[in-house]
């Protein structure tokens, strides 16, 4: 991890610690200032009854374990049954509500007193001033998720080409998506339990919420292999995008099987399959988060256009015709290179060094770099303006050699390299890596082509920074497997 991404992050943790600090200190102080007194909305009296025709005065209300609660007010406000409860002592309490007249009993509700004296509704999760905490809770996750947006946009202007860029983009969609739901159970006065059910089943919300982008993206994704196949032929790696497709519709389809199947069992396996189907939902929807976030890092990349103040110009070599010609491929990064140059060239008059960077190949004539030096001078660049490097045999190598040489001819160079659009994301973080920062450029391809490669970039990302992804989806699965338990215990 480079300095600059180790500066972002800690700064991205320090504003973490800072939300979640407020949070504590808006939920302590209300629990200090605000008093003890719970104002309950029991029921909604539904017309068919006939006992919704009572008033309050006609009710009896009965508790078990007499000292605990006492009531202060009944009364009905827009259909609703309320009551204001004052807390005595510290202990668990069971409310009968009775026709006074007939002694017929038309509720029972189990309270919770805390040692502080907060009272819980053991039904609705509703507790003391619920309404402010529960805003509390939705501003703390609108923080989260804003703060993740933030963290995005400051790593797209000095971390471009990062992981963190990716998981910044994945988690702050998820975020969002929770956030806008938890706002919308605060303005409809959802009870306790829905706003649990809410976070503790976000990673389930986020799959059904994104059922139909994801449907569209794989049918698009598929057709646009199926173009690639009928042109290129069949190979495994042509059809990645098919299979990706059905993994991903298949794991949604695991998901709706799972969430529609009505589990029955003990208490201990109810648990463990609330816990299972919990972890499951948050791995897919955190690799389904890291797959956008790394589609959007990619578009970004690939349609950015660099500063026109670069010294040199990496092209990034890929493999060339038998005859030492140029397949479109490589072509069109060499063209990129040098469009960029004439543009540049053109706003600020300053020439830039070509350096084209590719080795020979076993099945090669010549070094890929010879090759598009040949094709530079065929379009007019002059030979002074080319700097070979013919060594390397891949990304890494193209930006450990091209680096050495610039460093050798020029200090604090300012450099871009060349590619095809999908690979440049992945190229750029290959360099930073490498302690080199150039900017980035992506040539265009076919546009069947196009979707499939940067399926195989992703995948060469999540296999490269497997530890990294386990580190974030542990936290994750951790707190819903404790969020599940103890929503289940309430």
């Amino acid at each position: 991890m480079s300095f600059k991404e180790r500066v972002l992050l800690r700064e991205t943790l320090l504003a973490s610690v800072c939300i979640l600090g407020a949070y504590f200190f808006l939920v302590i102080a209300s629990g200090l200032f605000l008093g003890k007194e719970f104002k309950d909305y029991i029921f909604q009296w539904p017309y068919e009854f006939e006992y919704n025709k009572l008033e309050p005065e006609q009710l009896e209300i009965r508790f078990d374990n007499g000292g605990i609660l006492q009531v202060e007010d009944i009364s009905k406000e827009d259909g609703w049954l309320t009551m204001t409860l004052v807390p005595e002592k510290a202990g668990e309490e069971y409310m009968t509500i009775l026709n006074a007249e007939t002694k017929e009993e038309l509720l029972f509700t189990p309270y919770y007193v805390s040692p502080t004296g907060s009272i819980t509704n053991r039904i609705t999760a509703n507790f003391t001033h619920y309404r402010l905490y529960h805003l509390y809770l939705v501003l703390m996750n609108t923080a989260f998720a804003v703060l993740l947006w933030v963290a995005f946009g400051r790593a797209q202007k000095k971390l471009r080409y990062s992981y963190q860029a990716i998981f910044y983009s994945g988690l702050a969609i998820w975020l969002s998506i929770l956030a806008i739901t938890l706002w919308v159970g605060w303005f409809k006065g959802q009870m306790m339990t829905y706003t649990y059910s809410l976070i503790q089943g976000m990673a389930g919300n986020m799959i059904v919420i994104t059922f139909l982008p994801l449907l569209v993206f794989c049918l698009a994704l598929s057709t646009s292999n199926i173009s690639l196949i009928r042109h290129e032929g069949f190979r495994t790696r042509n059809a990645l995008g098919i299979i990706l497709s059905l993994v991903m519709l298949g794991g949604t389809v695991l998901f709706a099987v799972f969430y529609a199947h009505n589990f029955m069992g003990s208490v201990t396996q109810m648990r463990m399959y609330n816990a299972f189907t919990g972890i499951y939902n948050s791995v897919y929807a955190f690799l389904e988060c890291f797959l956008i976030g790394a589609i959007i890092c990619g578009t970004l990349s690939a349609r950015h256009e660099p500063e026109y103040d670069m010294d040199y110009l990496i092209i990034l070599g890929c493999k060339v015709r038998p005859d030492g010609g140029l397949y479109p491929l490589i072509r069109g990064r060499v063209d990129r290179a040098i469009a960029f140059y004439k543009k540049q060239l053109e706003k600020t008059g300053k020439k830039a060094v070509f350096v084209p960077s590719g080795g020979k190949g076993s099945d090669e004539t010549i070094s890929e770099a010879e090759a598009m030096k040949r094709y530079l001078l065929e379009q007019g660049i002059p030979e002074e303006q080319i700097l070979v490097e013919n060594q390397s045999k891949n990304t890494k190598e193209n930006m450990q050699f091209s680096k050495k040489l610039i460093e050798e001819r020029t200090t604090d160079a300012k450099a871009a390299f060349s590619t095809t659009n999908f690979h440049v994301f992945r190229s750029g973080i290959i360099a930073r890596q490498n302690g080199f920062e150039p900017d980035g450029m992506g040539s265009n391809t076919k546009w069947y082509f196009w979707p499939n490669a940067y399926i195989r970039e992703v995948i060469g990302m999540m296999s490269y920074k497997w530890k990294a992804m386990l580190a974030v989806m542990i936290p994750i699965v951790v707190f819903l497997f404790a969020s599940e338990f103890l929503l289940y215990t309430l």
